[in-house]
C-alpha cells in the first residue's frame, strides 16, 4: 500500500478482523491463549508491548483471552509488525472483530456487484456456525437462518471423510474432489445419506445426524467426534487401506464420489431453500465449501436464481477482505 497508494501503517483507520473472540465457547479461548502465549514466547524474544515483566504480561494476556477479548494481543501485534518494518504505527491502534460467517457473507456480497442478493456462507466452522443464510439488500446483512457447526458442517463431512482416505485434513478436500469423478454410486454414497438428512422444503435444507437425532451444540470439542463418527461409518473404519500414492482404489473413489454428491445435494438444498426464505433472485457464495467448483456448478445449471458470484478467495485465506469490506461501510461510514 504505500509503494503503490501512499498510504502508511500510520494512515490507517481500522484493522478489521474476521473473527469475533466473544463469540468462542470458553474452552476455545483457553486454547487460543495457551497458543498465543506459546507464539509471544517462540517467536519473539521480548514482548510486544516491550513490558519488563514478563510473569505480569503473559497474566494479563491470558485474562484478556479468557474474557474473549483478544483485542489486546491483537493490537500488541499489529504493533510489532509494523515497528519491526521500520514504520511508524498509529498512535490509537483500532482492531475491530468482524463474526466470521458475516465476513463471508461481506466477502461474496460486496465484490459481487450486486445491490440485493442471498448470500450463502458455508464452511467448516466460524466460531460455533457453518452455514449462514443471509437477505442482504443495499448493505444491510440480515441472517436468515444459522445452522451449528455440529450438524450442519459441510467442510468438516467433506474433511474428515476424506481424510480417512489418507489425503490429509486441509488439502484432502480439494484432493476428494479430483478423484470422485472416478468413481460411482456405491454402498458408501447409501451409507452417507444415512447420516445426511436433505429436505429443502424443512426447516432447514440439509443436517447431519447422528442416530438419526441432530446434535445441536456449540461444544467444540466433540464437532471432532461427530464427523469422526461419520466418516468411520461410512469408510467402515478409521481409515481406508489404500495407499494415494499407488494405484487407484476403486473403493476410495467411491467413498470420495459419495461425499461430493452428499454435498452436491446439500448445496442445491440450501440454494432452494435460500431462494424460497428470501425471495431473491441473485446469489453469492462464500465459504470453504464455495471452493467447491462442482457443487457450484450443480447450483449453476439448475437456474434457481438468475445471477450467482463466488467469491474467488472464498475459504479464510478471503475472510479478512471480507471482514475489511464491512468496516469500511458499517464502522467507518463509508461506502
Amino acid at each position: 500500500m504505500k509503494n503503490r497508494l501512499g498510504i502508511k501503517p500510520k494512515d490507517v483507520d481500522a484493522f478489521a478482523v474476521n473473527w469475533d473472540p466473544k463469540l468462542f465457547p470458553w474452552k476455545l479461548r483457553f486454547i487460543h491463549a495457551l497458543l498465543s502465549i506459546y507464539i509471544l514466547r517462540g517467536v519473539y524474544d521480548i514482548p510486544l508491548l516491550n513490558e519488563s515483566d514478563y510473569y505480569s504480561y503473559y497474566v494479563t494476556l491470558l485474562t484478556h483471552i479468557l474474557s474473549g477479548d483478544y483485542l489486546t494481543f491483537a493490537r500488541s501485534l499489529v504493533r510489532h509488525v509494523i515497528l519491526s518494518l521500520g514504520e511508524e504505527a498509529p498512535s490509537d491502534i483500532r482492531v475491530i472483530p468482524v463474526r466470521h460467517h458475516l465476513a463471508h457473507a461481506a466477502s461474496a456480497y460486496y465484490f459481487s456487484g450486486f445491490s440485493s442478493a442471498a448470500v450463502l456462507s458455508v464452511d467448516g466452522s466460524g466460531e460455533y456456525e457453518s452455514t449462514v443464510i443471509w437477505k442482504v439488500r443495499d448493505g444491510n446483512f440480515e441472517p436468515i437462518l444459522s445452522m451449528y457447526s455440529s450438524y450442519g458442517s459441510l467442510g468438516m463431512l467433506y474433511e474428515w471423510t476424506t481424510h480417512g482416505l489418507g489425503l490429509g485434513r486441509l488439502e484432502g478436500p480439494g484432493k476428494g474432489m479430483g478423484l470422485a469423478p472416478y468413481g460411482e454410486r456405491s454402498k458408501y454414497y447409501d451409507r452417507l445419506r444415512e447420516f445426511v438428512k436433505v429436505d429443502p422444503e424443512g426447516d432447514e435444507p440439509y443436517a447431519i445426524l447422528v442416530n438419526g437425532k441432530k446434535v445441536k451444540t456449540k461444544n467444540w470439542d466433540k464437532w471432532g467426534s461427530i464427523y469422526t463418527y461419520v466418516a468411520e461409518n461410512v469408510i467402515g473404519g478409521k481409515s481406508l487401506n489404500w495407499n494415494p500414492r499407488g494405484e487407484l482404489s476403486k473403493d476410495a473413489a467411491n467413498v470420495a464420489w459419495a461425499v461430493q454428491r452428499v454435498t452436491e445435494e446439500a448445496m442445491l438444498a440450501t440454494a432452494k431453500w435460500a431462494r424460497d426464505h428470501t425471495g431473491e433472485d441473485k446469489v453469492a457464495l462464500a465459504g470453504g465449501v464455495a471452493l467447491n467448483a462442482k457443487a457450484n456448478m450443480e447450483i449453476h445449471y439448475s437456474r434457481i436464481f438468475n445471477e450467482m458470484f463466488i467469491f474467488p478467495a472464498a475459504n479464510d485465506a478471503g475472510g479478512p477482505i471480507g471482514a475489511a469490506a464491512y468496516v469500511y461501510e458499517h464502522v467507518l461510514g463509508a461506502r
